[in-house]
């Protein structure tokens, strides 16, 4: 009797703890990153300001990117994110015409000029020497 339910026990340790997995992650774990490696890398410490200014540029770059696209677009842009696929992935599937690809990169640059000019000289040499410090392969979403 005591050995069953030795077995019993063991078998409900190894079957919740090592064996099963776990239902509690997320869809996709990695479309965030790693938020432990994140918090180990360098930052640029923004002040509240300057949060607040890239807050409101990205929320302007969101809505002139918005602009650009199709009802059409936009409602599969919806869809596909809501799904949980990249930003990236969805976007590449637009079928976005040459146009539309011509003002995109234009409002990505405009917003990286305004996002820069919100750095100080200081966080501008940080931010340049994180980017050359980067691993040379693209981060890969390993789905």
């Amino acid at each position: 009797m005591r050995s069953f339910l030795s077995l019993s026990l063991l078998t409900l340790a190894v079957s919740f703890g090592l064996g099963l997995p776990s239902y509690a992650q997320p869809a996709n774990p990695n479309r965030f990153g790693n938020f432990s490696e994140r918090a180990k890398r360098p930052q640029l410490n923004l002040s509240d300001a300057q949060k607040q200014q890239m807050r409101a540029l990205r929320e302007k770059t969101r809505q002139q990117i918005q602009a650009v696209l199709t009802p059409a677009q936009r409602s599969q842009l919806e869809s596909a994110l809501q799904s949980g696929q990249s930003r990236r992935e969805v976007m590449r599937s637009l079928n976005l015409s040459d146009a539309q690809k011509q003002q995109m990169r234009a409002i990505r640059e405009e917003s990286r000029k305004q996002r820069m000019a919100i750095l100080t000289p200081e966080q501008r040499t940080q931010l340049e020497q994180m980017r050359r410090d980067r691993p040379a392969t693209p981060w890969v979403n390993p789905q």
